[in-house]
């Protein structure tokens, strides 16, 4: 069964509802505390799902299965080091954050290191979100070309004017409502995403297993016998070598797990 008509029009409905119910929901603020912080008024659960949802990019999304699926699940540990990170956040940034009255981390840096500073960490923030956030909507681009261009509805449009397209549009439609709503809209968005891509994951995941001969046992049984479920790598047994060469070790995974979470909390903020 491939994409079709009605296909096409739950997405672009879904694009379109999400940009005007963004700008919707925050359409009453007045402040810039409004608008950076919500009126601190955002339920925790829904800053924590907007926050994962932030860290969870195509990129995660399209390239996590495929990494599992030609390894195993020893990247999981770096997990552990995000938790350590995000035990740090909540010990010793948002502390400051709340004593400070900071609304941002430029904010604290500003009042810690100078203006030049923060001027210059917003320089270079700006400048790698640039080329980040370039490479991820170009890879949400790709998936969306692959799909729409199956139906035969834009036979006429190259791939690389259908890949300008979908950047464009997937672009100006997120700058409305962040624009409009402020971070408000931006937490709630991101919940409303959070809560598509999870439901339509387990969804695919269930119907694969429904169909699969022999369901869950057969995925299982596939598992254990290609060494798919092992989840944790000391990398003790290593030369020095071979040990630096490896990317998802215990102790590697920890720390550099726990620097990332840092990096990408303070990044968010």
């Amino acid at each position: 069964m491939g994409f079709g008509t009605l296909d096409v029009v739950i997405v672009v409905a879904y694009m379109a509802v999400s940009a005007a119910a963004g700008a919707w929901i925050g359409r009453k603020q007045t402040t810039t505390t409004d608008y950076f912080l919500a009126g601190r008024q955002i339920p925790w659960p829904a800053v924590a799902f907007s926050i994962v949802a932030t860290e969870t990019s195509v990129l995660t999304f399209i390239g996590i299965p495929a990494l599992a699926y030609q390894g195993n699940l020893t990247f999981i540990q770096i997990v552990l080091g995000y938790v350590v990170g995000r035990i740090l956040v909540a010990a010793v940034m948002l502390p400051a954050y709340y004593h400070g009255k900071i609304t941002t981390a430029y904010h604290f840096l500003g009042q810690r290191f100078g203006r030049r500073m923060r001027n210059i960490a917003s320089l270079a923030f700006m400048a790698t979100r640039l080329l980040a956030d370039g490479v991820r909507l170009f890879a949400t681009a790709i998936p969306l070309a692959i799909i729409m261009q199956g139906t035969g509805l834009f036979s006429g449009i190259s791939d690389s004017e259908f890949y300008a397209l979908s950047i464009i549009i997937v672009g100006v439609l997120t700058m409305v409502y962040t624009y409009i709503g402020g971070i408000r809209s931006v937490i709630w968005m991101d919940v409303v995403q959070m809560a598509v891509y999870v439901g339509g994951a387990l969804l695919a995941a269930g119907l694969i297993i429904h169909r699969l001969d022999g369901g869950i046992q057969a995925v299982f049984d596939f598992a254990v016998t290609d060494n798919k479920l092992q989840w944790f790598d000391s990398g003790l047994s290593l030369s020095f070598g071979e040990f630096i060469k490896q990317p998802y070790t215990f102790f590697t995974a920890l720390f550099a797990g726990a620097i990332f979470g840092l990096v990408r909390t303070a990044r968010i903020s």
